[in-house]
């Protein structure tokens, strides 16, 4: 290795020369093409690099304008396209912590600014004792509540639906407190139940949506959880995020469906309706 050093160092003195005399012209036109050429090479090749990398963050900002396209929040509508966009890139990268991450900061944006409607404040206030389940397959209403179950049983009430057990407050408590004030999790599965599915739910294929799509959620959560709360995350947590990691390819249009089905929701039920307006108020 030494002796061949030693050799092109000669021969780089040699060329040097060959190149520096002022009879050899055309030798030194021949060697500043062969450099200019490599260097063009590499220009375009950078050029090319930076035209697909900027198609391709077009490409997930038109998605996102399509996602968010008629959607109400407008106020943040910027935010989410933004965050759509570097969820993509995320899941282009395979990185399923920052996909979680972005995907959960686009979630927590609606559903905290749907917290501070005060319409919205007020349904869920006056509803959390009716029942959750609504009577009739065929034309549901709002106003009309299943109070009985097939057994004859007292159907639960939303609050005891909606609402997950938590060491840290009873429901009691929590029913009393503004929808803003409300756990993530409360928080968001109050605006699931009375926005996405309009105040009402039905056993069979309704019910089905309510948990499957929740259930997307709680592991949307676990991620953030995960990647923001290190080893103070629960057990739970942990298990899922390794599950989801394990099996990454599912677990990208599992949770993206979900903010699909979030974002659909909220162009459909938000404001809300006035039959579910109405009938909180006599509550």
């Amino acid at each position: 290795m030494g002796q061949d050093k030693k050799q092109l160092t000669k021969l780089l003195a040699f060329v040097k020369e060959l190149y520096d005399h002022p009879d050899n012209k055309e030798f030194a036109a021949g060697i500043q093409a062969i450099v200019i050429d490599d260097l063009k090479d590499k220009n375009d090749e950078n050029k090319i690099a930076e035209i697909y990398e900027y198609c391709i963050q077009q490409i997930l900002k038109e998605q996102a304008e399509s996602l968010y396209n008629g959607f109400p929040l407008t106020d943040i509508k910027e935010e989410l396209v933004a965050d759509y966009v570097k969820m993509e890139r995320a899941h282009r990268d395979n990185n399923i912590d920052d996909f979680g991450i972005r995907l959960y900061r686009q979630i927590e944006n609606i559903v905290r600014t749907l917290a501070k409607d005060e319409t919205l404040d007020g349904v869920v206030s006056s509803m959390m004792d009716v029942p959750y389940l609504v009577a009739g397959f065929s034309n549901p209403q709002v106003q009309k509540r299943q109070k009985l179950t097939k057994d004859m049983q007292p159907v639960k009430t939303i609050a005891d639906f909606v609402l997950i057990p938590s060491r840290r407050s009873t429901k009691e408590e929590r029913k009393e407190k503004a929808l803003s004030e409300q756990y993530a999790t409360d928080m968001a599965r109050l605006i699931i139940y009375f926005v996405c599915f309009g105040g009402m739910m039905q056993p069979g294929i309704l019910f089905e949506q309510w948990k499957q799509q929740t259930d997307a959620y709680s592991d949307i959560y676990s991620i953030r959880n995960r990647v923001h709360g290190g080893g103070e995350c629960s057990e739970h947590d942990i298990q899922r995020y390794d599950e989801m990691k394990a099996s990454a390819t599912q677990s990208y249009f599992r949770l993206m469906s979900f903010l699909v089905f979030l974002v659909e929701g909220v162009k459909k039920g938000f404001p809300l309706p006035k039959d579910l307006v109405d009938f909180a108020e006599t509550q």
